[in-house]
């Protein structure tokens, strides 16, 4: 027991940094809070980082299989479960920097992860909300709000490799991430918004009309949140990445051979 307040106390110290207002929303420094409480059970167990995120990710695919089924019991279930891959996804970083063995192969799985989480959220929610009101509306913005959440991820990526890319070809220094210079804090309140939304859902079983209200506006805040990276993201690509890019290799090739003939 001492020892798990001695880790307690050392992986706080770790990353009350990290999970701070300037750096987090409201409900991420919560989860990463709670996570404290895990972490030192896992590294006494001796459990990697990366089982637990591959641990979250099994979890998540449960999670959508019990909101699927739809019985109250299940579907509280795979909401409690969400809630745990979210504080997962803070312990499994905070294992890692405890043992000091971060790579890019955890941070690579552990963004899989989070992608895969909300997706497969969306996704179960939109075919639970088809059950209970036969509206092909819910089933359709459902889907389209998972597919939109999982290209957000790869718009961020996107650009963000493209930037260094450039910065490395044109000996430029301009930020990857939009997100610290356009509206920094917009995307802490998405976040917020549709944690307490989903959270709510626990409440809205026996409530048909707050349950749709619900089940709609958590669709519109993550479509709006995607859309919204998609047409920032777009608008500073055409501002930064306006300069020459180098021709490829094989480019030049296949021009040499097409000036032969």
């Amino acid at each position: 027991m001492i020892r798990y307040f001695e880790i307690l106390k050392l992986v706080a110290n770790q990353n009350n940094k990290i999970y701070n207002l300037t750096n987090q929303s409201l409900c991420q420094i919560l989860f990463g809070k709670i996570s404290y409480l895990f972490t030192p059970i896992f590294i006494l167990l001796g459990i990697s980082a990366n089982i637990i995120t591959l641990f979250s990710f099994v979890s998540s695919i449960l999670m959508g299989v019990f909101i699927i089924i739809g019985h109250d019991f299940f579907f509280y279930v795979g909401i409690g479960l969400y809630f745990l891959c979210r504080i997962l996804d803070y312990s499994d970083g905070a294992i890692a920097r405890y043992h000091n063995n971060s790579t890019f192969y955890g941070r690579y799985i552990d963004g899989l992860a989070d992608i895969f989480l909300n997706s497969f959220l969306l996704f179960s929610i939109s075919i639970y909300s088809y059950q209970i009101f036969n509206q092909l509306f819910l089933i359709i913005f459902g889907c389209l709000a998972a597919i939109l959440t999982t290209f957000d991820s790869f718009i961020y990526d996107r650009y963000s490799a493209l930037i260094r890319w450039s910065n490395e070809e044109n000996n430029k220094k301009m930020l990857a991430y939009v997100k610290k210079k356009f509206l920094p804090n917009l995307p802490k309140i998405y976040n917020d918004i549709y944690t307490l939304l989903i959270f709510s859902l626990i409440f809205s079983l026996n409530e048909n009309n707050f349950l749709f209200i619900i089940l709609v506006s958590i669709f519109f805040i993550f479509s709006l949140s995607a859309l919204q990276t998609f047409f920032v993201h777009l608008y500073f690509a055409y501002v930064n990445m306006s300069s020459n890019a180098k021709v490829k290799n094989s480019a030049k090739t296949t021009k040499k051979t097409r000036n032969k003939y």
